[in-house]
């Protein structure tokens, strides 16, 4: 019954090995694509945009945008002292 069981886990544990990427979860940055610096704050509080709500916006060629696919308090809390909308 031990040498079942020790097969079984060496056999799971090798599965484990085996099922890892060699890179993990880590994301490469496309080389193809200019990277660029922009200024982020909340829209409404620092930017002037309309809406009543706190949301992530960025400033990009001398306008502000909202941004589409995150959340400003993914960034930390946003309404802390040093917060995006303080």
């Amino acid at each position: 019954m031990k040498s079942l069981f020790f097969l079984l886990y060496s056999l799971f544990c090798t599965a484990l090995g085996f099922a890892q990427t060699p890179y993990g979860n880590q994301a490469f940055p496309d080389t193809t694509k200019k990277i660029q610096v922009l200024q982020v704050a909340c829209g409404s509080c620092k930017f002037g945009l309309a809406g009543k709500d706190c949301a992530l916006a960025v400033w990009v060629k001398g306008k502000a945008r909202y941004a589409d696919g995150a959340h400003i308090d993914s960034l930390g809390n946003a309404h802390a002292p040093d917060g995006l909308c303080n």
